[in-house]
């Protein structure tokens, strides 16, 4: 997220924003383009944007915008919500699930807080199908799957040579063949394919983590294996000792869709970031109010973290504070939010203090009223 948050920041506005409700998800997907696409056409006919940006860098954000909404698979799936942020420059993204009303902005940076629970959901890895003919490698990045090259993994648990079998320098124990009285692989498809996949095993593992290994970026990147429960034991067993975080699971069937790879990597990301989130709350809930590294002061949190002062934080996804901030007197004016648009200085305290803590080092979660600590809109500990 930080490495996000820092390549947005650096985008040319004039920066969209817009979040949609769109009950029952692509079943209607027809219906949340078309709404999409009205709040679009109101937003590039705003008068305070035209007087501030000018039709023509409109026509070509709002251009962008719509090609983004424009692909029927764009709206797949089962959602309850959808957001989309589009810049002039490379940056395009339009994501489901979001907890958060509708809502829409064009200015000189992006409303990210919203979005933080599907971002932070999405997987950024490895994905590994390890079966025992033809295992895949996967990069992963989002909702893009990339298969990488296979050359160097073992075709078959089968087809294994003599030599692929030994493991640490001992011969593996080979089944005597009818045509000889010498060690053979058993082919495959013929009895005896549960005591080749067993003497084959440790040799096939072994050569799969070592391609693992060798891959680049295999060591710090998070890395999903889909496999049956004894493949992925030794796996697992073999790969211990790796640094990346590892996911098994076991619950997938040959063969294999690009969907099913998404759901799977998708579903590991939403457990890792609601355990985040939940360990993030316990820690405030927890911490001592009275201490001088305690606040919930929005003022002092604002400031704190444009100095990186902030090192825990959580901010409500329902606040909607739109402010100035006056350089002279260190204070922030309130904007009202219907000029929120027309005012070039104008931003959203909350969703500043997320993206200001995140850039400079600092964990910052954006969660609804309820779950907050405090019935402030933000509250965090300070680093000093």
């Amino acid at each position: 997220m930080e490495s996000l948050i820092k390549r947005l920041d650096d985008s040319e506005p004039p920066l969209l924003s817009v979040f949609l409700d769109t009950p029952s998800g692509g079943k209607e997907w027809q219906q949340h383009r078309k709404c999409l696409g009205d709040k679009l056409d109101s937003l590039e006919r705003n008068p305070d944007l035209v007087s501030r940006f000018g039709k023509s860098v409109l026509g070509e954000l709002f251009a962008r915008a719509r090609s983004v909404a424009e692909p029927t698979s764009a709206w797949a799936g089962d959602y309850g919500s959808a957001g989309i942020l589009v810049s002039r420059s490379d940056d395009r993204f339009l994501t489901h699930h979001l907890p958060v009303s509708e809502f829409e902005y064009v200015g000189s940076e992006f409303v990210l807080k919203q979005m933080a629970p599907a971002l932070s959901s999405q997987y950024d890895g490895l994905v590994l199908h390890f079966a025992l003919k033809n295992p895949e490698f996967f990069r992963v990045s989002g909702r893009k799957v990339k298969q990488l090259s296979q050359s160097e993994l073992p075709a078959s648990i089968f087809e294994m040579s003599e030599a692929e079998v030994v493991d640490e320098g001992r011969r593996a124990h080979s089944r005597e063949s009818s045509a000889g009285n010498g060690p053979a692989i058993v082919p495959h498809g013929v009895a005896g394919n549960d005591s080749v996949i067993e003497r084959n095993m440790p040799g096939f593992v072994r050569d799969v983590v070592r391609v693992v290994r060798d891959l680049n970026g295999s060591r710090e990147l998070p890395l999903v294996v889909i496999a049956k429960e004894k493949i992925a034991s030794s796996f697992e067993e073999a790969y211990q000792n790796d640094t990346g975080a590892l996911f098994i699971d076991t619950t997938a069937k040959s063969p294999l869709e690009e969907t099913e790879i998404l759901e799977i990597c998708e579903n590991w990301q939403k457990e890792q970031y609601n355990l985040r989130v939940k360990e993030v709350l316990d820690t405030l809930r927890e911490a001592d109010s009275d201490s001088s590294r305690y606040s919930d002061n929005l003022h002092d949190l604002f400031e704190g973290s444009s100095r990186g002062r902030v090192e825990l934080c959580a901010v409500s996804l329902e606040a909607d504070i739109w402010c100035r901030h006056d350089e002279a007197s260190g204070k922030l004016e309130s904007v009202p939010g219907d000029q929120r648009m027309a005012d070039p200085e104008a931003f959203e305290v909350t969703n500043r203090i997320f993206k200001s803590v995140i850039s400079t080092g600092g964990d910052c979660i954006a969660v609804p009223n309820d779950a907050l600590p405090s019935d402030k809109p933000a509250v965090g500990l300070l680093k000093w």
